[in-house]
């Protein structure tokens, strides 16, 4: 499982110079109305729904590996819109974010992107034209390129003050792409991802010869940049500049800003990247994160408690520290359970204090052993006596195998079940992240985690005897509620699946 970097927010993800430029260009006196003239012509030469309307559709039925990572982009970079996604024809590895503020926003991908990218390039692609939309970019860029195909009928552009602009101009263009470079690191949750990307773009195996000595050559500073040359350079190559985009996010991730605000990111980058050690301290913490990344539950822990602590080099970071202890307890940690109780019930990093996910995490906690003094303060819950009669029924009349007891162990740790319960069947999948959600039907109530957003559930047997079971159309299909609670997507046979297995249940309830 990946570990979460954080939320990356709008002052941290701008470059420096963006700003700086932004306002240069809007000083010179011509700015204004150009930007009316451009937005003319873009009226009078783009119909988006027209447009749109000639491209695929993504969503979870047209591509669901696509829409899956788009999700997952959008999670990570705190965006509650969801921009609708296309697909057109094209050999380049591009994708361009549309629309405006007024008319709404979306993006366009080559579908030579979907076919040869790997999941960490998709998703640094996406971050980057999330970016561009988080960052206002899209009527700046269109501004742009309406203005380079068309200066020639636009008078003033050959004049000093016109010169002048397009320098402004190409020192914005390449801030901006600086900026989307960030939103990528965070949207892939990688910077060699990032880096790969940048590479295939420009027809280089990020492995190869050419594209290590290519990393290593010294480039000019982006800003003074020859105005005109370099825009329309960026026009007839999409991918003009990436070796100085590459340099700009290593030297990013690297900086004392990132270590003090985001040093999870810091680190994790580092151990990409297999930067050497500054101290022995640094290479303790080093090789913790690197632990940590490699799936050690353990490791995760002790580092989140340096982070709460401050110690090691380290800045206290809880939003960190919580990530970590979340990670770990997903893997069936008691330690890392019991500290998330405890930042639940001091609300660190916002998190609710919900007495249900108390109790589900320390009956989790407890029963994994979990040294500690304190009583279990919650008596032992009603078991379901019909469910394993239920489900050796389905397996026998649909042939359904049972789950072996590796996927049960993992149901057990991601969704939080005490150890102790028997689990008697469960539906769980795997996002590219390596998190399981789904859903767990054990002795004592069902237990799953239906997407990112959310922690793990319990819901009692006698909870779900009192509730109505029904489904219900929602944004990303159809779900069976029990109450208020989703528990899991309703498939199209539902002939030996959780969800018949559910119905039976209900069926067999004694208030049914």
């Amino acid at each position: 499982m990946k570990i979460d970097f954080g939320k990356l927010f709008d002052a941290e993800m701008v470059h420096p110079l963006e700003y700086e430029s932004a306002k240069a260009c809007q000083s010179v006196a011509v700015y204004d109305w150009l930007a009316k003239q451009a937005a003319q012509i873009k009226k009078n030469l783009t119909d988006l729904p027209e447009a749109a309307a000639r491209w695929f559709p993504v969503n979870q039925f047209t591509s669901p590996r696509l829409h899956g990572l788009y999700m997952l982009a959008l999670k990570r970079l705190n965006c509650a819109e969801e921009y609708p996604l296309f697909l057109k024809n094209g050999y380049d590895l591009t994708a361009k974010a549309l629309g405006s503020r007024s008319e709404g926003h979306m993006i366009v991908m080559n579908d030579a992107c979907a076919e040869e990218l790997n999941d960490g390039e998709l998703l640094a692609l996406l971050g980057q034209q999330i970016g561009h939309i988080r960052g206002d970019h899209i009527q700046q860029l269109e501004l742009l390129d309406l203005l380079e195909s068309s200066a020639q009928s636009i008078p003033m552009m050959g004049t000093i003050i016109g010169k002048k602009l397009w320098s402004y101009f190409a020192d914005w263009l390449v801030a901006s792409q600086y900026t989307a470079d960030r939103a990528a690191v965070f949207a892939a949750q990688s910077v060699y991802a990032v880096e790969s990307l940048l590479l295939r773009q420009i027809g280089l195996d990020p492995a190869s010869p050419e594209a290590k000595a290519l990393e290593q050559q010294p480039v000019k500073q982006a800003k003074g940049k020859s105005g005109v040359f370099f825009i329309k350079s960026w026009h007839e190559m999409p991918a003009f500049g990436n070796v100085e985009r590459i340099q700009e996010v290593r030297a990013w991730v690297r900086s004392g800003e990132m270590k003090k605000d985001h040093p999870q990111v810091y680190y994790q980058c580092r151990v990409e990247e297999n930067d050497p050690a500054f101290s022995p301290e640094d290479e303790s913490v080093l090789r913790l994160h690197a632990s940590a990344m490699e799936g050690d539950a353990k490791a995760a822990v002790k580092l989140a408690e340096l982070y709460v602590q401050g110690k090691e080099a380290l800045p206290v970071c809880t939003a960190a520290a919580a990530c970590l202890f979340q990670y770990a307890a997903c893997q069936g940690d008691p330690l890392a359970m019991r500290y998330l109780i405890g930042f639940m019930q001091h609300g660190i990093e916002n998190m609710e204090n919900d007495e249900r996910r108390i109790e589900q995490l320390f009956r989790a906690a407890y029963s994994r052993k979990l040294a500690t003094s304190r009583p279990n303060p919650y008596g032992p819950l009603p078991v379901n006596e019909s469910l394993r009669a239920l489900v050796g029924n389905l397996e026998q009349k649909y042939g359904v195998s049972s789950p072996d007891v590796e996927d049960l162990q993992r149901a057990k740790d991601a969704f939080w079940i005490p150890q102790d319960d028997d689990v008697y069947s469960c539906s769980v999948c795997t996002n590219s992240d390596g998190w399981l959600f789904g859903l767990a039907a054990s002795s004592t109530g069902l237990y799953g985690r239906t997407d990112e957003k959310s922690l793990p559930f319990m819901i009692k047997w006698e909870e779900f005897e009192a509730r109505d079971l029904y489904s219900r159309e929602t944004d990303d299909g159809w779900w069976i509620f029990s109450g208020p609670a989703r528990l899991i997507q309703k498939p199209k046979d539902m002939h030996g699946t959780m969800a018949e297995l559910l119905i039976l249940l209900k069926k067999a309830c004694p208030s049914s």
